[in-house]
């Protein structure tokens, strides 16, 4: 559900202020998507990811206001307009459809807002099912990306049945997680980057693969549960009594007891 602080965020994008990293700009209107304001590639990365889609959402939920869809329809029109698939790569494109699959949900169902129309929405789920296919074709070769990436894949078939290959989508997608987690976890069920936050990365999109397998009544290998299950147990016993993991490799000191949680109703 939306709240005030969602609201703040959302209206700092409606006037095209973007903030990462901790560095703040404000764009043009319109702005060129292959342009980076800032000299940290990073930026202009989580620019493409959409992760402020949420707050647009929320907000949206939170207020009812109508200018909240219209500029997310704003922003993923020029984007589709402007930016070639696959650029910058795979996993942002991974994550982008993620982001762009969550806001369909605050804006679209149940709701009828005039900033969102039918052929928004043709063109809308032209580039979903484009760029879904682009990551199929390009997808990273190993680690907690094609993760991120075969999730995304996964996602898009389920929650979009109505697209013509959605079922060889659901195929592929299934498939390739599986072989991935073979190859990508150890015989102690940790992850083969050795960092513990990459580790819950990965666990955290194995959990979404099998909360979306279970409410849409879509069978997994046996194999996945069996793998999952020894990630899971790394991660219970990684977690230190207040609760937080240690930094190990690249990643930070963080908490995912919720994920835990979450894992135990399945």
């Amino acid at each position: 559900d939306g709240s005030p602080a969602h609201v703040e965020r959302a209206d700092k994008i409606l006037r095209n202020e973007f903030s990462f990293n901790n560095e703040a700009h404000h764009l043009s209107d319109p702005f060129d998507w292959t342009t980076n304001p800032s000299r940290d590639i990073e930026w202009l990365i989580l620019l493409h990811k959409f992760y402020y889609a949420r707050d647009l959402g929320a907000a949206y939920r939170h207020t009812g206001e109508d200018h909240y869809p219209r500029k997310w329809v704003q922003l993923v029109s020029s984007w589709m307009n402007q930016v070639p698939y696959g650029f910058i790569d795979s996993q942002v494109t991974g994550r982008r459809l993620q982001q762009w699959v969550l806001a369909y949900h605050y804006f679209v169902p149940k709701r009828r807002t005039p900033a969102i129309t039918s052929q928004f929405l043709i063109e809308f789920l032209r580039s979903i099912h484009a760029q879904t296919r682009y990551v199929c074709e390009h997808l990273t070769t190993e680690g907690n990306h094609r993760t991120i990436e075969l999730y995304a894949i996964f996602l898009v078939a389920v929650v979009f049945p109505e697209l013509r290959d959605a079922t060889w989508l659901l195929n592929f997608a299934t498939q390739e997680l599986l072989k991935n987690m073979e190859q990508d976890l150890l015989e102690d069920g940790v992850h083969r980057e050795l960092s513990t936050d990459y580790h819950h990365t990965v666990l955290k999109n194995y959990l979404r693969v099998k909360e979306l397998a279970v409410l849409n009544h879509v069978p997994l290998p046996a194999r996945f549960d069996e793998l999952v299950k020894r990630a899971l147990d790394f991660s219970m016993y990684i977690h230190k009594p207040d609760g937080l993991i240690p930094a190990v490799n690249d990643g930070d000191s963080n908490s995912y007891l919720s994920l835990l949680k979450k894992a135990n109703s399945y």
